[in-house]
């Protein structure tokens, strides 16, 4: 890379209580993990302008993902290399997309001059994001920015979880791939066909979600 350079990172998530309910609005509890995405991406200026990624194995969602997100960010009339670093493959349900897209909003911000504040860069991963999911709750976005656990819904502003006692989790990847955009429709399915079972396990999974959330902020994760 000879132009200018500039580098983005995003971490990689667990949603420990609310998974998909989350998307309609009910809270849920996630945490972000070490792992994470690192993004170097390189201005190669207004000579022939387009996005070239490398670093993952079907470049072509990500390519449009990324676009989206330079786009959004004044820089479409640029030519841009973008090279992608992950220790774990997409399709792990552990937020590499949104890992990815806030890593790389975070690297256009910088080669745009742009202060990267935290609105504006999960306003440019949420360009990116649709791509992947169609509907996404913004929570993996969230994580994916942030260095804390946190309560999260689209009813109210996230609130960050402090933990009383250390918190270690053992996450296994088992290389087994998963779209979760086709899960997140599947979820939508079953509320039109049955809005009041539906919604009544949505508030159980919330019951749980904020009891979690008080354990651990009580230190009481044994419970």
């Amino acid at each position: 890379m000879m132009g200018k350079v500039a580098t983005g990172t995003g971490r990689h998530k667990v949603i420990l209580l609310g998974e998909h309910a989350v998307v309609h609005g009910y809270p849920a509890v996630g945490a972000p993990l070490d792992a994470g995405v690192r993004v170097t991406i390189e201005d190669a200026g207004g000579v022939r302008p387009g996005l070239a990624v490398e670093g993952v194995r079907d470049p072509g969602k990500v390519g449009e993902a990324l676009r989206r997100i330079a786009v959004a960010a004044g820089l479409g009339d640029r030519a841009i290399g973008a090279r992608i670093e992950t220790a774990l493959e997409p399709g792990a349900g552990l937020g590499g997309s949104a890992a990815l897209c806030v890593g790389f909003a975070r690297a256009v911000l910088a080669l745009a001059g742009e202060p990267g504040t935290r609105e504006r860069t999960l306003e440019l991963a949420a360009a990116g994001e649709a791509v992947f999911h169609g509907n996404p709750s913004g929570m993996d976005a969230w994580l994916a920015s942030s260095e804390v656990p946190v309560l999260f819904s689209r009813r109210s502003a996230p609130e960050e979880v402090p933990l009383a006692r250390d918190l270690h989790l053992a996450v296994l990847v088992t290389g087994s791939r998963a779209a979760t955009s086709e899960m997140v429709a599947e979820v939508a399915r079953r509320l039109d066909a049955d809005p009041a079972a539906t919604r009544a396990t949505f508030e159980e999974i919330a019951r749980l979600a904020l009891a979690g959330a008080t354990a651990m902020r009580d230190g009481r994760i044994d419970d």
